[in-house]
C-alpha cells in the first residue's frame, strides 16, 4: 500500500512534501507546524524535513461496529492499529448489543470516536445483532435517557430490516411506527443527540425523513424523490456501498442471490452519484466489523466505489475527510490548512483511486 501516516502532534518544525491537497488540488508548499498545529503554509522556503509524499488530510469512517464479531473478531488495540495505519483518525460506532462500547469509549481516546451505545430496535423486528429491544414509546424514552446517562453520543435506531437477496426490491419491514419514531427523535434532540437510522426501501426511508432523523444509514433502494427531501431537510446519507457489493463474494449464496446483490450495488452507485449532483450531505462509512469488511482497508474500498460512481477524486477525499469530521462535530480535522492538527496521510501518487 503506497500510504504512510504522519503525526506531528506536539512537534514544531517546517516540512516540505512533494505537495499537499488544499481541498481542490495538489499544490507545492512549505508547511510550518507549531506545537502539533499547522500555523502557516508558504509557496516556498527552507524546511527542516523533506517528505517524499503528497500530503492529504486524515480520514474518518462514520459507520463501523467494534464488537459485532465479539470473541471471533480482532481485539480493540488491533482494530485501532488497523484504522490508524490506514490514515483513519475518527469514527462513529453505530451500535452494540452489549456493554463493550463503554470500555471501548474509554480506550479509544487517541482516535476521535463517537459512540451510539446500544442500538434500539422494535421488539420482534430486526436489530438484535447490534442493539437492544424496545417495547413501546415509553420504553424507548427510558432507554434513550439511560444511554444518555451512560455517555452515548448519538442514538442509533433500527427502523427497517435488511435487503432481501432472494427477492429483488424487498426489505425487512419497519418495526417502529411514525409516532414512536417521532418521539425517539424528539427526546434525543432535547438531549442534544443526533439520531441515525438504519433504513432501507422507500417506505422505511420516507418514514425516517418524516420523523426528522439526522442520518440515513445504508438507504438501499432510495429514490431520487427521497434524495431531494434529504437535501432540503439537511439529512445526511451514509450509503455503505461496499457492504452490499461485498455480498457478491459470499460462497454460500445462490447465483440468483448474487445477481440481486449486484443489482442493488449498481443501483446504489447510481444513487450516490445522483445524491452528489443534488447536493445531499454525503458521509462515508463502511459497516466494518461485519463480514468481508476489514477495518481501515474498507474505507479505501468505499472511496474507490464513490469514484466508480462518478464522483471526482478531490470530492471523494473531501467526503471521507471534511464531511465525515463535520458529521463527527470534530474541529481541527478534515483539511490541510492553518489551524488544523498536523496529522497527514502521505501518498506516493496524487489520489485517483486504488491506493
Amino acid at each position: 500500500m503506497n500510504l504512510k501516516v504522519f503525526d506531528f502532534s506536539g512537534k514544531s518544525l517546517r516540512i516540505l512534501p512533494w505537495g499537499y491537497f488544499d481541498g481542490d488540488q495538489i499544490k507545492p508548499g512549505v508547511i510550518t507546524i507549531s506545537g502539533g498545529i499547522i500555523s502557516k503554509i508558504e509557496k516556498e522556503g527552507d524546511a527542516e524535513l523533506k517528505i517524499p509524499y503528497y500530503l492529504y488530510p486524515v480520514l474518518a469512517d462514520v459507520h463501523l461496529h467494534l464488537n459485532l464479531m465479539e470473541q471471533n473478531g480482532p481485539t480493540l488495540p488491533e482494530i485501532m492499529a488497523k484504522l490508524t495505519s490506514h490514515g483513519i483518525m475518527g469514527f462513529r460506532e453505530c451500535g452494540d448489543k452489549s456493554e463493550f462500547w463503554k470500555t471501548a469509549k474509554n480506550q479509544c481516546s487517541y482516535l476521535k470516536g463517537i459512540f451510539s451505545g446500544n442500538g434500539l430496535y422494535k421488539e420482534g423486528y430486526y436489530g438484535r445483532i447490534a442493539g437492544i429491544p424496545v417495547k413501546d414509546k415509553k420504553d424507548a424514552i427510558k432507554k434513550i435517557l439511560h444511554l444518555h446517562e451512560d455517555g452515548a453520543q448519538f442514538i442509533k435506531v433500527f427502523v427497517t430490516g435488511l435487503v432481501s437477496l432472494k427477492e429483488r426490491g424487498k426489505v425487512g419491514p419497519a418495526g417502529f411506527c411514525l409516532e414512536e419514531l417521532k418521539e425517539i427523535v424528539n427526546i434525543a434532540h432535547k438531549l442534544g443527540l443526533m439520531v441515525s437510522a438504519h433504513a432501507n426501501g422507500p417506505e422505511g426511508i420516507s418514514l425516517c425523513l418524516e420523523a426528522g432523523v439526522d442520518t440515513i444509514e445504508h438507504g438501499y433502494y432510495i429514490t431520487e424523490e427521497l434524495l431531494l427531501k434529504m437535501r432540503n431537510a439537511g439529512t445526511w446519507w451514509i450509503p455503505t456501498v461496499a457492504a452490499i457489493r461485498n455480498q457478491i463474494y459470499r460462497e454460500e449464496l445462490s447465483p440468483k442471490e448474487r445477481e440481486t446483490a449486484f443489482y442493488v450495488y449498481k443501483e446504489q452507485l447510481l444513487k450516490v452519484k445522483k445524491a452528489f449532483e443534488l447536493g445531499v450531505k454525503l458521509g462515508m462509512g463502511t459497516d466494518s466489523g461485519t463480514t468481508f469488511l476489514s477495518f481501515g482497508e474498507a474505507l479505501w474500498e468505499e472511496m474507490d466505489l464513490y469514484l466508480k460512481a462518478g464522483i471526482p477524486p478531490q470530492e471523494v477525499i473531501k467526503i471521507a475527510a471534511e464531511n465525515n469530521f463535520k458529521l463527527l462535530q470534530e474541529k481541527g480535522f478534515g483539511s490541510v490548512k492553518p489551524g488544523n492538527f498536523a496529522k497527514f496521510i502521505g501518498l506516493k501518487f496524487p489520489y485517483e483511486g486504488e491506493v
